[in-house]
């Protein structure tokens, strides 16, 4: 039994963006008992047939604090000769998975790193406390009305990056589908998938960009309300001011 990785990847030229991973793969000539593949991995395992469920895929794939993966591929049925091609693209196609799931985890980080909608929030709420005054000099105005542009126009520009990274997303779920199919994974009996395992990096990463989209709907709807408010407090203060001049001029 020994190791053995495919051919380094080269980045550039797949157009992926090399992530931060970090995987073993061990290869057996032979069939494997599950003790022997759990005494290999050392933690909970996960299991596919590929290649025309010619090969067994073992492994334990974690996703925090960062992506990792304990791997061992074994023949079905014991044989005489291997295919080495197989084995070569098996190795290949899980190196690309990692990378693809190493990609999504990246744009997860950097989605939860963001604080730019916590930003946009206090701003918000300390132009309505502005706005909430018993009085606003006539001078202000003209810096609340940009004030409120610039955090209108921040929010949209935020929303269209998260959609952005949401079709992101999105789409190398869909590469990392293809390559499911060019291996022809299937479920082995009684275990837990490795393939939705290593999925799980696309639920995550899914799941905190809709709620950061849920929160930018949030904030829209607040800068909408807050625009009006603005208009009517405008109003407001000229009418009070034309009051104050007519009352002068009598």
């Amino acid at each position: 039994m020994n190791g053995w990785l495919a051919e380094p990847l080269d980045w550039e030229q797949e157009e992926l963006y090399a992530p931060a991973i970090a995987f073993t793969v061990s290869i057996a000539d032979q069939p494997l008992q599950l003790p022997q593949v759990k005494k290999m991995i050392g933690g909970e395992v996960f299991a596919e047939n590929i290649c025309h469920a010619t090969f067994k895929l073992y492994g334990s794939v974690d996703v925090s604090p960062d992506l990792r993966g304990r791997f061992v591929m074994c023949p079905a049925v014991h044989a005489a000769n291997h295919g080495r091609f197989e084995i070569r693209h098996s190795l290949y196609s899980l190196r690309n998975l990692m990378a693809l799931a190493g990609r999504v985890m990246k744009i997860h980080a950097d989605v939860q790193q963001d604080d730019v909608l916590q930003l946009l929030t206090e701003d918000m709420k300390h132009l309505m406390l502005r706005l909430d005054a018993i009085a606003v000099e006539a001078d202000d105005w003209d810096a609340i009305v940009r004030e409120c542009g610039r955090i209108a126009l921040l929010a949209t520009s935020e929303a269209m990056a998260y959609q952005k990274k949401r079709i992101d997303v999105c789409n190398l779920l869909k590469l990392f589908e293809a390559i499911e199919a060019e291996l022809d994974v299937s479920d082995v009996s009684g275990m837990p998938s490795l393939a939705a395992r290593m999925k799980m990096t696309f639920d995550y990463a899914s799941r905190l960009v809709d709620e950061k989209l849920a929160v930018m709907g949030g904030l829209d709807k607040q800068g909408g309300i807050l625009q009006a408010h603005i208009t009517n407090r405008m109003l407001a203060s000229q009418h009070v001011l034309l009051a104050g001049l007519q009352g002068k001029s009598l």
